[in-house]
């Protein structure tokens, strides 16, 4: 691989990082690792509570917010990249405003077509009213997470994150002890996100661009790289909730859930190592040590996650979400291998973006769109959905393995 440009990092900067004591790198990684735990504890308290139908209803909203989320990462990002410039104070200002904007066209484009969405998913309003609540603020927390993740506030940051998702937990708790319904879970999401961004403005300090600074790569490649993953991350969710019964698209979303577990699982470790890749001091050959070590981790998370959900398919489903749910347990390991092979294709591309080369940007986004085509042309069962993710994740990483090996070819000759 050819070394890591100047250029390339989107989220922070040298003098930043070099500041980080291990300490602190523990607890943010545990500090992830909590919050992954905790939102799946979220899914699986109401997975059990409101079974199958119930599930698939409020995993609507959690698959919008899915959506959502990426642009309120988008937002995160930008507000880290202008943190670093001259200009902040007016730039974020202006960005804060636009997060404003976006919240509240989002909100009315929930409450406006909430009879269009009703109809066309099968959900009662009230759940996407108070998505539409939630959204407001949600872009705005994208923004001020990014001020702090600019100024290394590691420690505000991940407990801002676990204040969220800890609130949406107890939340989830209290509704099934209650036996309250998905309009009740659809509440206690939104109160975390409205109490996470009351807690989170963070005020820019002045920063002067040095040259040990990171030039941060614009904006179109992220957001685009962000377009793509969450077309492949969540299109199969509405599409199963859009044409299966709430019972099979209850089940599909507990598959769905328990799959990603090894997705995310790499995804945040190997993050941490990919750090290393940051450094402009490091030799070629410690960074090319850093990507295989990445990469080994995530493959061999992996394969082991893979070969966990094909030899103990039925106790993972029913510890996790129970009885009701046993139907899918059969075709878990294939759900999970599937999202293996997208962890490797996300790694990729991430450290394609870093190095400025898009050509991994494009090919995600011609994926999630083509697996839209697939699951449009064939989707009678849930072995023709998955048949379809396989093919589309197999074409797109193959693809996306050829291209970085062209690359390194070329950087050989």
């Amino acid at each position: 691989m050819g070394v890591l440009q100047r250029s390339g990092f989107t989220t922070i900067h040298i003098p930043l990082l070099q500041r980080l004591k291990p300490l602190t790198k523990f607890w943010l990684l545990g500090s992830m690792i909590l919050v992954n735990l905790t939102n799946y504890g979220f899914a699986s308290v109401l997975g059990r509570g409101l079974g199958p139908g119930g599930y698939a209803e409020i995993n609507l909203i959690l698959t919008l917010f899915g959506l959502a989320s990426l642009v309120s990462s988008f937002f995160q990002v930008q507000a880290t990249r202008f943190s670093v410039s001259r200009n902040n104070h007016a730039q974020l200002r202006q960005l804060r405003r636009i997060a404003w904007i976006v919240g509240a066209l989002n909100a009315l484009l929930c409450a406006g077509l909430v009879g269009f969405w009703q109809s066309l998913f099968g959900t009662s309003p009230t759940p996407l009213l108070l998505l539409g609540l939630g959204l407001i603020c949600y872009y705005p927390l994208g923004v001020e997470r990014g001020i702090m993740q600019s100024q290394a506030a590691f420690g505000r940051l991940a407990g801002n994150l676990l204040l969220e998702t800890l609130l949406r937990f107890s939340g989830a708790v209290i509704v099934v002890e209650l036996g309250l319904g998905v309009s009740a879970a659809s509440g206690a999401f939104t109160a975390s996100l409205l109490l996470a961004w009351g807690l989170s403005y963070a005020k820019p300090g002045v920063t002067e661009i040095s040259d040990t600074a990171i030039q941060l790569q614009p904006a179109a490649p992220i957001g685009l790289r962000m377009l793509g993953q969450g077309l492949i991350l969540n299109s199969d969710l509405l599409l199963v909730t859009l044409w299966f019964s709430s019972q099979i698209a209850g089940q599909y979303a507990a598959l769905a859930l328990i799959g990603r577990i090894g997705f995310f699982i790499s995804s945040t470790v190997a993050s941490l190592v990919f750090a290393k890749l940051l450094r402009a001091d490091k030799a070629q050959s410690q960074q090319r040590q850093a990507f295989w070590q990445s990469l080994g981790m995530i493959i061999g998370i992996g394969i082991i996650f893979s070969l966990t959900c094909w030899a103990m398919p039925q106790l993972l489903v029913k510890w996790l979400f129970g009885s009701a749910y046993l139907p899918i347990g059969g075709v878990l390991w294939r759900y999970a291998a599937i999202a293996s092979g997208y962890a490797v294709v996300n790694f990729l591309v991430a450290y394609q973006v870093a190095q400025q080369r898009q050509s991994g940007v494009w090919l995600t986004l011609g994926a999630g769109i083509g697996q839209i085509v697939l699951l449009s042309a064939a989707h009678q069962t849930i072995n023709h959905v998955l048949n379809a993710q396989a093919l589309v994740m197999l074409v797109l990483l193959a693809t996306v393995c050829l291209s970085e090996w062209l690359e390194y070819t070329q950087n050989r000759a």
